[in-house]
């Protein structure tokens, strides 16, 4: 759904031929809100720190803020400028291993020369992806580097690096993601992202429904209120369900696949497909509750 509807930017990076034979981009790279702000932090902090890390900013109970996509808009911005963009997945350890050993054959040097190399050589940027601890890369950084970069993304925030928060859209990044993927007005627009909160992956959830099932942005904002309203009503009868503003996407048919497992009197576990984070299984266990 969501790589359909929103890989055109990388279709024409993927035709620019100077890019091609060095460039390692993340499999499920899509065209994401443009957060200029950040980016433009980022880039400046890039050239000062070398290495940075994008966190979750603590302050906030959500943990899918979009620093992954911040990191593919800034490949999507500045990546000409190196002559080596190597993406690392970190989320798990054999796609990590799998990354760092395709990097090395890449370079025509082991997996063991990986720090060594991204210490004498320039003009490279290597991104590590949903990093879950930081001695996993800890020993694949150089202690000191010339001129190239390391940017990694993580919910971790006790980095020794330095840390970039990331929090929520702006209402002018949200209403212009909505407007660019979406038929509406300004003022539906402006609506339907501050119902969904600003959060980077309601919006991109919100895109993915209202293409799919052909809806109108007000017809979707007030599928989300209604939705909203009626969360808060059960909540306030049960006492135990999360209070948490979100959205819900109206994900009707996993109820099918729910109700035969309970039926069987058997237990559930709704687990992310190949380790992707920020799909919506908290708010399919929410709309179900």
């Amino acid at each position: 759904g969501s790589l359909q509807i929103l890989a055109r930017d990388f279709q024409e990076i993927q035709k620019n031929q100077f890019l091609k034979p060095r460039i390692h981009l993340p499999p499920d790279f899509f065209e994401c809100v443009m957060r200029k702000s950040i980016l433009e932090t980022l880039r400046k902090t890039l050239e000062k720190e070398s290495i940075v890390a994008l966190v979750k900013n603590p302050k906030l109970p959500l943990k899918r803020v979009g620093k992954t996509e911040i990191a593919q808009q800034y490949l999507k911005e500045y990546s000409k400028g190196y002559k080596h963009v190597f993406w690392i997945q970190a989320f798990d350890s054999w796609y990590f291993q799998k990354d760092l050993e395709d990097m090395a054959i890449e370079l025509s040097i082991s997996v063991e020369q990986i720090p060594q190399f991204l210490a004498s050589v320039a003009s490279y940027i290597v991104i590590f992806d949903v990093v879950t601890r930081p001695e996993l890369v800890e020993k694949y950084l150089p202690q000191e580097m010339k001129t190239g970069h390391i940017l990694i993304t993580s919910r971790e925030s006790l980095w020794k690096q330095k840390h970039l928060p990331v929090g929520l859209l702006t209402k002018d990044e949200g209403t212009a993601f909505l407007l660019k993927h979406t038929k509406g007005s300004e003022q539906e627009a402006k609506g339907t992202a501050q119902a969904l909160g600003y959060v980077p992956s309601s919006l991109y959830r919100a895109v993915e429904t209202i293409t799919v099932e052909e809806l109108t942005l007000s017809t979707y904002k007030a599928y989300c209120e209604t939705r909203l309203e009626k969360h808060a009503e059960v909540a306030k009868e049960k006492g135990n369900l999360p209070t948490r503003n979100t959205d819900f996407t109206g994900r009707e048919a996993n109820f099918v696949a729910l109700e035969e497992s309970f039926s069987a009197n058997k237990p559930v576990v709704l687990a992310a497909n190949a380790g992707l984070g920020g799909v919506g299984k908290t708010q399919i266990a929410m709309q179900y509750a």
